[in-house]
């Protein structure tokens, strides 16, 4: 799949920069980058995930009802 995205200048020579480091093109160099940022938040969230499902049932309620602390 190709899809394009607009970045600044600063941004585009940083990563050509360490795409070279890395001795891939531009292309292959973002679409790691993306992997791993993916993978991130997968990662966050099944954490998340699980804390929930240990979570006492009152603060459930809380986060369930979106309550707010003032």
């Amino acid at each position: 799949m190709r899809f394009q995205i607009n970045v600044g200048d600063a941004l585009q020579d940083k990563i050509d920069k360490y795409a070279e480091m890395c001795g891939v093109t531009r292309s292959s160099f973002c679409a790691m980058l993306i992997s791993q940022g993916i993978l991130a938040y997968e990662k966050s969230f099944e954490v998340i995930d699980s804390l929930k499902d240990s979570m006492p049932d009152k603060l459930k309620e809380i986060i369930k009802n979106d309550v707010k602390f003032e």
